[in-house]
């Protein structure tokens, strides 16, 4: 293993179904497969995001500037928000409402220093592997697969396995990182669903709003997204349509069947607000008049200019089946315009059909 400066970020096994995953995913790119000085670059649809930039990024997250090498906080906005879908044991961080997460360029440091610290000092290993992951881009995301050793710090020592998805902003800096963990588990409300229930608004109770740390989004206008959401126009309320941007992008981190949406490996994902909408409109349509949505507005988590919740949804036949989907969701909205700009999806694999 190569001797770093500070922290090698990342341990890069990849299994079998993200080496297929990125074999499929090269058929159906707008741009080919890629390899800049080692890391492979597949583009599904336009994006603003550069190869050697992307490149620089990953590399960067791999080896945290050893070889000359950029660490990877030099690509990272100084707000940006790390995420942790599922139960993971990190040293230095506190799981607030249920979600693992910490903000700041500043403070991410502060946690690497000490876990490669840590981890010399206690396990006599560095941490990380040398091996940059493939990965994908979609609109302003970047997503990857990886296996990691964080450490003694990190999941107790032992082999972390997630998915990893990236935004950037217009400066194509980082403002969040993602981590969609293997174990998502979400429970549902099985009778409402027997029922075929969906919840009826009934007032402001029904939108549970909580910041974890500051943010600059404002409740009002997440309150409106919120509802637009569950309710998708329902009863003169606006869809949640109405609060996207035009270039706003989906990510699925699970096999979720989709009606309209090609399912590759691990990743599914579509983009543009046309294109969903006119996504949204064939589902409502194929469910002939019955009921689709949440079972009841979700709880949510405001996180930075992210806000997370775990919701219970019954999308008609042409979501998995017509069976509910429990999964987390991660909304990226941009402060000043309040647009939603990203909607990331960690499906719990335990409660969908795969096939």
């Amino acid at each position: 293993m190569v001797q770093v400066g500070i922290m090698m970020r990342l341990a890069v096994v990849l299994f079998p179904s993200a080496i297929a995953m990125m074999s499929q995913l090269g058929q159906h790119s707008v741009n080919a497969v890629d390899n800049i000085n080692g890391v492979k670059i597949t583009y599904r649809g336009p994006s603003d995001l550069q190869r050697d930039e992307i490149a620089k990024i990953i590399k960067g997250w791999t080896y945290w500037g050893s070889g000359g090498n950029a660490p990877f906080l030099n690509f990272l906005a100084d707000d940006a928000c790390n995420l942790v879908l599922g139960k993971l044991k990190i040293k230095g961080v506190k799981p607030k409402h249920g979600y693992d997460s910490w903000c700041g360029k500043a403070k991410y440091k502060k946690l690497a220093h000490k876990w490669t610290k840590d981890s010399e000092k206690k396990a006599g290993k560095e941490v990380g592997d040398l091996k940059p992951p493939p990965v994908i881009v979609v609109g302003n995301m970047v997503v990857f697969e990886e296996a990691w050793e964080g450490g003694p710090d990190v999941n107790d020592g032992k082999l972390v396995k997630e998915d990893v998805v990236m935004t950037l902003n217009t400066q194509h800096k980082v403002t969040n990182v993602v981590y969609g963990l293997r174990a998502v588990k979400i429970k549902g409300n099985h009778a409402a669903e027997a029922a075929g229930v969906v919840h009826e608004a009934k007032g402001k109770k029904d939108f549970n709003i909580e910041y974890i740390g500051k943010s600059k989004l404002k409740k009002a206008e997440l309150k409106k997204i919120i509802h637009g959401w569950t309710y998708w126009g329902a009863k003169n309320t606006k869809s949640f349509l109405d609060f996207v941007s035009d270039d706003m992008c989906n990510m699925v981190l699970g096999p979720l069947k989709v009606g309209g949406v090609d399912f590759h490996g691990d990743v599914t994902s579509w983009c543009g607000r046309t294109h969903y909408q006119k996504l949204a409109a064939s589902w409502v349509a194929a469910s002939k008049g019955s009921s689709v949505g949440d079972v009841a507005p979700p709880a949510v988590k405001v996180i930075g200019n992210m806000v997370v919740f775990a919701e219970d949804w019954k999308g008609g036949p042409l979501i998995n089946n017509g069976k509910p989907v429990r999964e987390d969701v991660v909304m990226v909205i941009e402060p000043t315009t309040h647009k939603v700009t990203d909607v990331i999806y960690g499906v719990d694999r335990s409660s969908i059909a795969t096939k």
